[in-house]
């Protein structure tokens, strides 16, 4: 995220570029995690409860005055578990509350629960 954070800055006009990045590890079992200006990722764990992945959670690519090293934060997973990573696009309304779609999302990733993952997504294991 730094070396993102870096070339944003290095380019004219860039003022509001987002990105989410997640490192996962399947030998140890842990998910590495940076959100600039995104909405946060969500661990679904399979009895219906998730974990919003926001302890990284900074200002767009570029935003600053002066470069300031990203944070990244990391958790465990077990397998069973599922990374759901979205677009702000799928939870952001001109016309809604900023709360809406979140709670809409978390409402729909606990109605997913411990169904098995379609194609379009991955467990982890």
């Amino acid at each position: 995220m730094n070396v993102l954070d870096l070339s944003a800055r290095s380019v004219e006009g860039v003022l509001a570029a987002t990105a989410v990045t997640a490192l996962v590890d399947p030998r140890s079992r842990l998910i590495a995690y940076s959100s600039a200006g995104r909405s946060p990722p969500f661990l679904l764990y399979p009895d219906r409860t998730f974990e919003l992945l926001d302890q990284a959670t900074e200002p767009p690519l570029g935003a600053r005055p002066e470069h300031v090293p990203r944070s990244q934060a990391g958790t465990s997973y077990r397998p069973g578990d599922t990374l759901v990573l979205y677009t702000d696009d799928l939870v952001e309304r001109h016309d809604e509350d900023i709360d809406a779609g979140p709670a809409l999302l978390t409402d729909a990733l606990t109605a997913f629960g411990s169904v098995r993952a379609r194609s379009t997504s991955r467990r982890l294991g």
